[in-house]
């Protein structure tokens, strides 16, 4: 008798094996465009030397890039061995982690935390897990920039010939989570630019 997998299970090594096949083809393309403002309003709670942890860090590009850049201390984690291996490349001598965020065990506490186009590819059901997580990795009052789905909706669609798993609460839901994780929501954006959206979080470590 055939086994099934759930969509839940299966989903996240399908995103892992798409973005290795697309890596290239989506570095590429990465420049700094809907995410700009929210960034400046990251880096404006930083000073020069602070530690950033970068979720769904991909190739570095633009983000890591940039806050290198600018002088933080930037340490990455993505679950795709290609996007590593790319940013080993454009963020040379940054702390990298091939794991999944769900799992990965990181020795330190950061003073911010960025979670940019990732959280919506772990399972909904995960999601106030991996945010707890994240609250037990910043320091208090630290600042957390996060983007999830816009939308309720779980399932795979097309990117650049590969299909991604996404999951995603509707936002109403996704900020009770934040907020019972110990974030403190600063602000919030809900953006239309696609059939899903996208909910941008700007929050405080409480």
């Amino acid at each position: 008798m055939k086994r099934e997998v759930s969509l839940a299970v299966s989903g996240p090594a399908a995103t892992r094996d798409g973005y290795d096949r697309i890596a290239e083809r989506f570095d590429a393309r990465r420049v700094l465009d809907a995410e700009r403002r929210y960034v400046g309003w990251f880096v404006g709670q930083l000073h020069v030397g602070q530690s950033v942890l970068d979720v769904g860090c991909g190739s570095g590009r633009p983000i890591g890039a940039y806050l290198v850049s600018i002088g933080l201390d930037v340490t990455g984690v993505d679950v795709s061995h290609a996007m590593i291996e790319l940013a080993r490349r454009v963020v040379p001598g940054t702390q990298l982690h091939c794991a999944d965020i769900r799992t990965v065990l990181l020795p330190r506490r950061f003073d911010a935390i960025l979670a940019w186009d990732s959280l919506f590819h772990v399972p909904r059901e995960d999601h106030l897990a991996v945010l707890q997580r994240f609250a037990g990795w910043i320091q208090p009052g630290g600042p957390l920039l996060l983007s999830l789905g816009g939308s309720s909706w779980e399932g795979m669609a097309p990117m650049m010939g590969s299909q991604l798993f996404y999951s995603s609460f509707a936002p109403e839901r996704s900020l009770q989570l934040v907020s019972a994780a110990g974030f403190d929501v600063v602000q919030y954006e809900l953006e239309s630019g696609d059939s899903r959206g996208r909910l941008v979080v700007m929050a405080r470590r409480r």
